[in-house]
């Protein structure tokens, strides 16, 4: 069974290896994957782009991931599901990503398996 079909995922990292994993294990659920590599640049494809959830690195160079939180909070006409990650265990907590507006927060390495299964509760 696919678990994430039908969904469209924007996939936002730095890291273009973590991006082409991500965008591979979430297709082959039946996901529609739209990746960018920074915060910015995710933004624009939010504009052009209607996505379900999106999935993002919290550091990145052009654009982290909070700063695409509060830009989804304050001028997108949408509220997708947001999901942020990061390498760096001491630079968030869930609860208090869950404060700024996250449906969620992942320490890598993270279990792209559980991810899926995460996502797959969101409509």
């Amino acid at each position: 069974m696919n678990k994430l079909q039908g969904k469209i995922i924007l996939v936002v990292d730095d890291e273009e290896l973590l991006r082409e994993v991500l965008n591979e294990f979430f297709t082959l659920e039946g996901a529609t994957v739209i990746e960018a590599g920074n915060g910015s640049d995710g933004f624009l494809m939010l504009q052009q782009n209607k996505v379900d959830i999106i999935i993002s690195d919290l550091r990145m160079p052009n654009g982290d991931g909070l700063s695409l939180l509060q830009n989804i909070k304050t001028s997108l006409n949408y509220k997708p599901h947001i999901f942020l990650y990061s390498g760096h265990a001491d630079t968030m907590s869930e609860s208090s990503a869950q404060a700024l507006g996250a449906d969620g927060y992942f320490i890598k390495p993270f279990s792209v398996r559980n991810l899926v299964d995460v996502l797959a509760k969101y409509n």
